[in-house]
């Protein structure tokens, strides 16, 4: 009997060394997927983040040229102002919003790239570029470039040290005509003057161009997708004493 009771006391120590071990092993297998689910859903986390601070970088950089191209239109606009006020003959307070001698009808002579004049300090608008695909000397027109750590588009060839960023702009300036009633209308064809517009679209007999709507536009990438982003403003001759167009 007492030989018995000891192998019975064997037999269960060892079964429960069994379980023992069984769980031990069925914890460490639990452990190992908890800890496995954290790095993955930490390293999701921070892909997912970084992707969403390049997007949000990106959605910076393209307000922030949308933006720039609206002030350099309106920075022409008073510049000439101030030109009309010197007496400087010939000057006209929407010269340079345009380009008069474009070819063809269409939006041509109304849509261009922003230039800065480093030596100068200046900002003008090149009329070449028509479209997002246009060609200027060895480049896209509306592609825009860093050079020392600013961020430039150019019209004629590009200077050394320069690299392509992914942002592209094209800026469209219409001319707002207004008739003698104040009902107003945007010139879409550069072929044509406000004037033209009379007794059309709901306009009187007396039409004039009184102002510009600057529409700048960014195309730019992220992940090797497309977006846009597009600002729209308008500026008027509104000086006193400055004649209408």
């Amino acid at each position: 009997m007492h030989h018995d009771i000891k192998k019975f006391s064997k037999v269960a120590a060892q079964k429960a060394n069994t379980t023992q071990t069984g769980q031990t092993l069925l914890e460490v297998i639990i452990a190992i997927g908890v800890i496995t689910v954290g790095i993955i859903g930490t390293i999701a986390l921070v892909i997912t983040s970084t992707k969403a601070g390049n997007v949000s970088q990106n959605e910076l950089i393209a307000t922030n040229l949308a933006r720039e191209g609206i002030e350099v239109a309106r920075s022409i606009r008073d510049n000439n102002w101030l030109a009309i006020e010197a007496n400087t003959p010939g000057v006209t307070w929407d010269q340079d919003l345009f380009d008069p001698a474009a070819p063809g009808g269409g939006l041509a002579g109304f849509t261009a790239i922003p230039l800065f004049d480093a030596d100068n300090n200046q900002w003008s608008l090149d009329f070449d570029a028509n479209d997002f695909i246009t060609t200027c000397t060895d480049h896209t027109c509306t592609q825009v470039f860093r050079t020392q750590d600013q961020l430039h588009q150019y019209a004629d060839a590009l200077p050394p040290g320069t690299s392509e960023v992914p942002f592209a702009r094209l800026v469209t300036l219409r001319p707002i005509c207004r008739d003698e009633n104040n009902a107003e209308a945007l010139l879409e064809d550069s072929s044509k003057v406000c004037a033209d517009l009379a007794n059309q679209n709901g306009l009187g007999a007396q039409v004039k161009k009184v102002g510009v709507e600057i529409e700048s536009q960014v195309r730019y990438r992220v992940e090797q997708e497309e977006a846009t982003y597009t600002l729209v403003d308008r500026v008027y001759n509104w000086k006193p004493g400055v004649v209408d167009e």
